[in-house]
């Protein structure tokens, strides 16, 4: 099988190599996974350099720490999303990966990445964007829905202490309730005879 992409050099261990038989696409994979974890030093050493406001107060961050709290954050973030139920939560850790999203698009910028590598940061983060705006909207609509419910048990509730009987305020008594005016006027007359 050829590779497309340089490969760096494997340590195998002898142990791993006695105990499983060399099909060859093992060892590929862990080609591979090397090659991207390489690639991953290099593109944050890259990026620490054109972090924001690190040459404004001058002070550098080390790529090792900078990459392994960007993946730990998203993984968080990840995890919080997928298995936390709060919906606080979950609205935190939309945040955070949609702050992490323009922050790897301005890394990509800064450092001069080509569209193709720029596109991923943007497409999630115009998809993270969507989350929150629906989920904005779901609790706009939750809390409406919550003030509609209210409303009619107040009115039913100022109606009981008006004197109003019936189901819940919804039907008052005939003695409540003024007569209509066309009955007011036929009771006058009659009165006046």
């Amino acid at each position: 099988m050829a590779t497309v992409f340089p490969i760096p050099k494997i340590k195998q261990s002898s142990a791993r190599d006695q105990r499983l038989p060399s099909t060859g696409q093992g060892d590929d994979r862990e080609k591979y996974w090397l090659y991207v974890i390489v690639f991953n030093r290099k593109e944050f050493a890259r990026y620490s350099k054109v972090f924001p406001l690190a040459q404004t107060l001058e002070f550098k961050i080390p790529s090792k720490w900078y990459r392994r709290t960007v993946g730990g954050l998203e993984v968080f973030s990840g995890f919080c999303l997928t298995f936390i139920p709060s919906k606080r939560i979950k609205q935190m850790a939309n945040l955070i990966l949609v702050v992490m999203m323009l922050f790897a698009t301005y890394n990509h910028w800064m450092v001069g990445d080509k569209f193709e590598r720029l596109a991923p940061s943007l497409v999630f983060f115009f998809m993270l964007t969507c989350r929150m705006i629906v989920e904005y909207q779901i609790r706009r609509k939750e809390k409406e829905e919550k003030l509609n419910l209210k409303k009619p048990a107040a009115a039913a509730a100022s109606a009981k202490e008006a004197g109003v009987d019936g189901a819940a305020g919804s039907f008052p008594s005939a003695a409540a309730t003024p007569p209509p005016p066309t009955v007011a006027a036929e009771s006058r007359a009659k009165k006046e005879d």
